[in-house]
């Protein structure tokens, strides 16, 4: 166990369970990784039945390893959360009621471990949380009142330079490191060991310098870096991004709205495929003919056509036509409406879903905007999943058409997606680091607009000042793993059984030969949503099938 856990947390499980008195409740301590570290229960008879369920000391609890549990959930997700009587994954612990918090250290803001509070008899568990939460409060009160005068001084001089700049900071000694979210997105494990030995390198016979560090991915990382006491190197070093163009960080959404504009700011992420988009888009200029935004629907087309026309035509009005709302027959009409808007106004024009226009008419279009000599004409176009880039569009032109990948060829978009959807909803509200991280892991079929619905949703239903992964649809939590053959045989079985059973699962989960405790599980793992159209429609009918 480590020591300075153990110094700080043991003191607070034993006062705990001192205080609980003759309840049936035991008072667990676990690590970072999930191992027990401590149960401390009321009777010699409880711990027994805890140990015969697996909650003994040396035990792994992570949510890899026990599947849904209070620990593993609060250690995932770094907030308190209760896992009620049935709740949990495995069969055998159906009869626990838990409620666990996480153990954060004061300074690094790393997980330490968890404390929870465990009952047999059926417990409120949202109760049992509450009060694993003021434990590990106190726990974290003790580690901070126990820290070194050496920590806290290098804290100071850590927040002393990631509070005046968004560029990466990173501050570390003998026993502790601190980054902020810029250094940690940018520099891997791998990176800051090398980064280390470079700066005490630097800084063994003086107070400051700079370093150039080659990173693993190929790129470089120019930074100053100074001692926290400039007679000591052993009190820590502080280094800081030096502000130069070969660095690739970036200021994240909701910190420093300031201090990007334009597309950077309004057409987010960074990724090669997005800057690379981005680039080309601000290469785009009056005297193109013609620009064609295509990709698969929810990506940003509208979005980045509406961002260009404002950027080249600033003074000039901007009108959206749609030929995926006109009727086949009616074709004809939306190209004469956007010919008339070209022929009479200065306006820019933008035909939204050009994929639905008869090549003849799209190429007439096309052909007109060309003659007028400048830029008046941006098309989106709208592609299957899978599907390619087209020129038809530009075929005899010097158009352009910029092609934006879908969000799953590019998901470390999602990290700064997340935090600049979230700040257009709601200004004030944080987004806790382990969201976007697990965001990452989905699939985003719908994209973009997916994301955004999404975080819309919950921003508007939550009241707290941050979200989490507590808020979010258990779809989202369970997503990035393929199903092997097996478990698409077993999910294809459970939406039948609960078709044949007009959508009741407890009719269901019999028909299946499993508890109802296990169907919910499942319904979560395999993602199968009980108000999609075919459960929908199936349960719908008299008799269910």
């Amino acid at each position: 166990m480590p020591q300075r856990l153990a110094s700080c947390a043991l003191p607070v499980v034993d006062r705990v369970r001192e205080l609980l008195g003759d309840a049936g409740v035991a008072v667990t301590l676990v690590g970072a990784q999930g191992r027990v570290l401590e149960v401390v229960g009321p009777n010699d008879w409880f711990r027994r039945r805890l140990d015969h369920l697996g909650l003994s000391l040396g035990a792994r609890w992570s949510e890899e390893e026990a599947g849904t549990n209070a620990f593993g959930l609060a250690l995932l997700t770094r907030e308190p959360w209760a896992v009620g009587k049935g709740e949990h994954f495995l069969e055998k612990l159906a009869e626990l009621s838990c409620g666990a918090a996480p153990i954060v250290h004061p300074f690094t803001q790393r997980t330490q471990g968890a404390v929870g509070l465990t009952a047999l008899d059926g417990r409120d568990a949202q109760t049992l949380a509450a009060t694993a939460a003021l434990a590990a409060e106190a726990v974290q009160h003790a580690m901070e009142a126990r820290s070194s005068a050496h920590e806290r001084g290098l804290l100071t001089h850590y927040l002393r330079n990631a509070r005046s700049t968004t560029a990466p900071v990173l501050a570390f000694s003998s026993r502790i490191e601190l980054a902020n979210g810029a250094a940690a997105r940018m520099l891997g494990a791998g990176d800051r060991a090398v980064l280390r030995r470079q700066a005490e390198a630097e800084l063994a016979e003086r107070s400051s310098g700079t370093i150039d560090l080659a990173l693993a991915d190929g790129d470089s990382f120019n930074a100053v870096v100074h001692r926290v006491d400039e007679a000591d190197l052993k009190q820590g070093v502080v280094v800081r991004a030096a502000p130069t163009g070969a660095n690739r960080w970036r200021p994240t959404d909701g910190d420093h709205h300031a201090e990007r504009s334009g597309l950077e700011a309004s057409f987010v992420g960074h990724s090669k495929a997005v800057t690379h988009v981005r680039a080309l888009a601000g290469r785009v200029t009056v005297d193109l003919p013609v620009v064609c935004f295509s990709g698969e629907a929810g990506t940003g087309r509208l979005l980045l056509a509406r961002l260009i026309a404002a950027r080249v035509r600033p003074s000039a009005p901007v009108v959206v036509f749609d030929a995926d709302r006109s009727a086949p027959f009616a074709h004809h009409e939306v190209a004469e409406r956007v010919t008339e808007e070209l022929r009479t106004t200065p306006n820019t024009v933008i035909l939204r879903h050009v994929e639905r226009l008869p090549g003849a008419v799209l190429a007439a279009l096309v052909g007109q905007a060309a003659d007028i000599g400048e830029l008046r004409l941006l098309l989106t176009r709208t592609e299957a999943p899978g599907s390619g880039p087209s020129d038809v569009f530009v075929a005899g032109t010097a158009g352009l058409e910029l092609r934006i990948p879908p969000l799953r060829e590019r998901p470390e978009d999602v990290l700064d997606l997340v935090p600049h959807l979230v700040h257009r909803v709601r200004s004030t509200m944080r987004v806790a680091p382990a969201l976007p991280e697990t965001l990452v892991r989905h699939d985003w079929p719908g994209n973009v607009t997916e994301l955004e619905g999404l975080l819309r949703t919950v921003a508007q239903r939550s009241v707290k000042a941050e979200m989490s992964l507590i808020d979010l649809p258990s779809s989202y939590l369970n997503s990035g793993r393929t199903l092997g053959r097996m478990e698409h045989i077993e999910r294809l079985a459970i939406i039948r059984a609960l078709q044949e059973n007009a959508g009741n699962k407890s009719r269901a989960a019999e028909s299946l030969g499993i508890g109802r405790a296990t169907l919910y599980r499942k319904l979560r793992t395999y993602r199968i949503d009980l108000t999609s159209q075919i459960l929908v429609t199936a349960a719908g009918r008299p008799d269910g099938r």
